[in-house]
């Protein structure tokens, strides 16, 4: 009786392993159809199902694993065109992006979001790196003063190494804070 309920037990114990061992593992690389070079960071994903996905390493390479019923990857790349490749039952896909050849118009981030430069009506500045090439000044906030218009950069006390206080237009809020916030 033993060996028969523990025989039951193995294969109830196989069947259930089996059935939820639904998934398989899709591997490839990703490269550039112009030159040939791999792309590290594009998006693989599957298709209809944007939580399961990854991204490709540092040489392109990429291991995924998919349901068994999912027919296509999707593979995203900034600068490149977007592609879908069927999965043919084939555990791996090498895939070539094409380059997207459109010129990007410019856009300003504002907020929570983005808006194109023609349709921005606040004030902007962009700091570059040359404007810091001959300034001796030991932080990024002592650099910014008088790099852009409107922005005021003050020690919070006459003592060296103290804080520094940046204001951008003067104090821009009643409930919120009124620190700058930093896109680099």
């Amino acid at each position: 009786m033993k060996k028969v309920l523990l025989s039951y037990f193995l294969v109830s114990f196989f069947l259930i392993t089996v059935s939820f061992a639904q998934n398989k593992t899709v591997t490839g690389k990703v490269t550039s159809s112009s030159d040939g070079t791999s792309l590290p960071g594009v998006s693989v994903t599957v298709k209809g199902n944007t939580k399961i996905g990854t991204q490709t390493d540092s040489k392109g390479n990429y291991s995924l694993s998919v349901p068994s019923d999912a027919k296509t990857l999707v593979f995203n790349y900034i600068g490149f065109l977007a592609k879908d490749v069927p999965l043919s039952g084939s555990s791996v896909v090498n895939v070539q992006l094409s380059e997207n050849k459109e010129q990007l118009s410019e856009v300003v981030v504002v907020a929570y979001g983005t808006v194109k430069k023609e349709n921005f009506t606040g004030s902007a500045s962009v700091v570059e790196a040359k404007n810091f090439e001959s300034r001796p000044n030991t932080s990024l906030q002592k650099s910014l003063q008088g790099a852009a218009a409107g922005v005021l950069v003050t020690s919070v006390s006459g003592q060296p190494g103290s804080s520094i206080q940046i204001r951008v237009r003067g104090i821009g809020s009643i409930s919120a804070g009124s620190d700058p916030l930093y896109v680099i």
